[in-house]
Parts: C-alpha cells; sequence; structure tokens
C-alpha cells in the first residue's frame, strides 16, 4: 500500500512472521490523499476540467476507498445522493474533520432538477475546503467554510462511511 501508512512487524512464531496492520479511518485517509493530490491537473475530466468538482472529488475517494459514488459519478447531486444512500452522514460544520465532503448546492441541484449547479470539495484542515477549480481547471481551489457555504443556497458535510482501509 501507500508508503504514508507503514506496517508494523510483529514477533514471528515458528518461522512464520506475522504482520501487524494498522487501521486508518476513511476520513484520514481520504484528508491524505486530497493534501498529496494539490494541485493536480482536471484537464481529462468534464468540459476540460472547467466542470470537474464532482468528478476530481470521485478520483479522491476511488485513491483512498477503491470505489467511486453517484449514478453519475461526475454530477454533484448524483454523487451527494449516492452517499447518502450508501450511509454517509451529515455533520455540522464545528464537527466536521479532514476527509469529510463539503457540498453547496442550488435550489434544483437539491432536487436534482436538470441545469441545476453545485459544487463539491473535501475538508483539508478545520474550516478549509480543496476542490476543483474551475478557472485553472487543477484540484487547487482553497475555501474556508464560509466562502464555499456562500457559492449555492445549501450548504452540506458529509462523512463518509468506515470502510476498514488497512495498512
Amino acid at each position: 500500500m501507500n508508503a504514508m501508512y507503514p506496517m508494523t512487524a510483529s514477533s514471528s512464531y515458528s518461522g512464520y512472521s506475522s504482520v501487524a496492520y494498522k487501521q486508518y479511518s476513511t476520513s484520514k485517509v481520504l484528508a491524505d490523499v486530497a493534501l498529496a493530490s494539490f494541485n493536480e491537473s482536471s484537464f481529462d475530466g468534464p468540459d476540460q476540467g472547467n466542470l470537474a468538482c464532482a468528478y476530481m472529488v470521485n478520483r479522491m475517494v476511488k485513491r483512498a476507498t477503491g470505489h467511486t459514488y453517484g449514478a453519475d459519478p461526475d454530477t454533484v447531486s448524483s454523487v451527494w445522493q449516492d452517499m447518502l444512500q450508501k450511509g454517509a452522514k451529515h455533520i455540522t460544520p464545528g464537527l466536521a474533520e479532514p476527509g469529510d465532503i463539503a457540498f453547496s448546492l442550488s435550489d434544483k441541484a437539491l432536487q436534482n432538477i436538470g441545469g441545476g449547479t453545485a459544487h463539491i470539495g473535501i475538508v483539508i484542515k478545520p474550516g478549509i475546503i480543496v476542490s476543483n477549480s474551475s478557472n485553472n481547471r487543477r484540484f487547487n481551489g482553497l475555501d474556508t467554510f464560509e466562502s464555499f457555504s456562500k457559492k449555492y443556497q445549501y450548504f452540506d458535510i458529509l462523512r463518509l462511511p468506515e470502510r476498514g482501509i488497512y495498512a
């Protein structure tokens, strides 16, 4: 696995060595992946990176957990709904931790009506979100909770369910 999560050797018995694995939370691994991927190009995403926020978050989620979310993994409202259906929990901003997923949704996006606008990012520090920057076409957009929450009418933070990520 990734060198960020080193294995620790334990004692051996009768010539067989065993390895003790440490379990990391999904949020911790996702935050580490997002930080390691800061400034990564999104040019291969929708509209050559211009509309790639859900695409980039799903790229990070796949690296951290092995799977993606959303019937349409490039659409924020689809990702949001699928995360909720698969056990993600609403988190108040004051309890948000690195690796939680932040959403800013318009009324139409919240109702999954076509033409709805929305944005998605990953909490990397308390009160700080990284997301795709449409202008730069890179995963380097930084916002505070306050600025991110003002993009559209609704602000939500979800914590993904634990998947038992081992190193």
